[in-house]
């Protein structure tokens, strides 16, 4: 049986010939897949390049199909927490990774604005089974990498979403790591300002 991750790779090179360019690019993991970016972003050219369950390895792998295809004028990247549970990466190798992310796109789109969210927050008491081995303080030391790379624009979104105790907000978390409708909403009007 074929993997979800194969079987998006394989939508997005089908469904890329009906791209318009200089759209906004979505790229990441589950975070970005379950962001209904076609109804909160309404009436402007975005795209959803999230696979469940990806890595800044996976995404690595397919910028072709995910971003370079699409030519873009706008890419949101947000990938790394998969990385803590799934591969069990120091925060250094995550975030230069993530970097070299940010420098194939640049590499191959010299003009497109690339919009770098800080991973977000988790919340272990709410389920400790989703949110396995991340923790907000590998989350954090992550975040203080990224805000420094160059060429970029670095959205600190993470400090939005925690609350008074430092953890993912419960409003907008049902599991802990993704999140729910209301946060997503909430996501998009802090996006929408750079848009």
């Amino acid at each position: 049986m074929e993997t979800h991750y194969n079987q998006r790779l394989k939508a997005f090179s089908f469904f890329n010939k009906y791209v318009k360019p200089e759209g906004i690019v979505f790229l990441g993991d589950s975070i970005t897949e379950g962001f209904n970016v076609y109804e909160f972003f309404n009436g402007l050219n975005v795209y959803n390049r999230g696979i469940s369950g990806d890595t800044t390895v996976g995404v690595l792998k397919r910028l072709e199909q995910s971003v370079f295809q699409l030519k873009p004028g706008i890419v949101v990247i947000l990938i790394g927490t998969n990385d803590l549970a799934l591969l069990t990466q120091s925060t250094k190798e995550v975030s230069e990774r993530i970097k070299e992310i940010v420098k194939a796109i640049r590499a191959e789109l010299k003009t497109v604005k690339i919009i770098l969210q800080s991973i977000y927050p988790v919340n272990y008491s709410v389920n400790k089974a989703s949110v396995n081995l991340r923790t907000n303080t590998l989350i954090k030391e992550i975040n203080q990498q990224l805000k420094i790379i160059k060429d970029i624009t670095y959205l600190d979104i993470y400090s939005l979403l925690i609350d008074e105790t430092g953890n993912l907000n419960k409003n907008y978390t049902d599991d802990g790591l993704h999140i729910n409708n209301l946060g997503y909403e909430f996501i998009a009007k802090q996006l929408k300002k750079y848009f």
